[in-house]
């Protein structure tokens, strides 16, 4: 497959968030460092076993709300990750640490956020197309919506559809068709922006919707890619 495909034209770009508009690695790591330093104190507990208890709330977490359907948005919430994690370590629920993990957790992780390169051009030389712009993200709409303010792109997104409000995470399509309801786009005038595979691009193609890899190359040679936003550009001829 050629890395740069037939140019497509289309009137409306669905894109995901979490580590294809900004590198999430970094920012949740930068999360846990602070939280773990937080409760370490609170609690007189070696980090080492915080940051564990932190992964086992996350795991648990997650266990607990697997559905048939998958992942809901709640399975991501940091503050139940949290309030297992405290549980674990002191055999109770401690309100007030749990609270304030939480907030420093995000505190740390929104300082640490930045768009990766080219991504604000792609989003501005679409807006000036005039194209639509969805953001179709997994979990809680309180905190994607704050993750947009932070990234400073709010003014070049006409929507921001979480699984939250579509009820499930992708590759459900809930949240795609729930784009196109709102958007009053159809499949074909739409594309798809994501790094995961798995849940961005198969979302996509239930949905009916071409969808386009970013940052990282696909195993389905037969989906677009673009290594990076300035691909990206040339791909959607924006």
């Amino acid at each position: 497959m050629l890395l740069i495909p037939s140019r497509i034209k289309i009137k409306g770009i669905l894109i995901d968030l979490d580590d294809t508009l900004y590198p999430y690695p970094l920012c949740n790591e930068a999360g846990i460092q602070a939280t773990v330093s937080y409760l370490a104190s609170k609690l007189k507990k070696p980090s080492e076993q915080v940051r564990q208890a932190f992964l086992d709330g996350r795991a648990a977490t997650k266990e607990l709300l697997k559905t048939a359907a998958g992942e809901l948005a709640a399975s991501h919430h940091r503050l139940l990750y949290l309030q297992k994690a405290i549980e674990g370590m002191s055999g109770r629920t401690n309100p007030e640490f749990t609270l304030v993990a939480e907030q420093v957790f995000w505190e740390a992780y929104l300082a640490r956020m930045v768009l990766f390169p080219g991504a604000l051009e792609f989003l501005e030389r679409a807006k000036a197309q005039e194209k639509m712009i969805a953001i179709i993200t997994d979990m809680t709409a309180q905190m994607q919506l704050k993750k947009v303010v932070q990234l400073g792109i709010a003014h070049l997104v006409d929507f921001l559809i979480t699984s939250e409000e579509a009820g499930r995470d992708k590759p459900d399509p809930a949240a795609l068709h729930l784009a196109l309801k709102k958007t009053r786009l159809s499949p074909h005038e739409v594309v798809m922006v994501g790094e995961d595979e798995a849940h961005d691009i198969a979302a996509a193609h239930a949905a009916g919707i071409t969808a386009i890899a970013i940052h990282k190359n696909p195993t389905d040679a037969s989906v677009p890619f673009a290594k990076n936003f300035q691909e990206l550009i040339k791909i959607l001829d924006v």
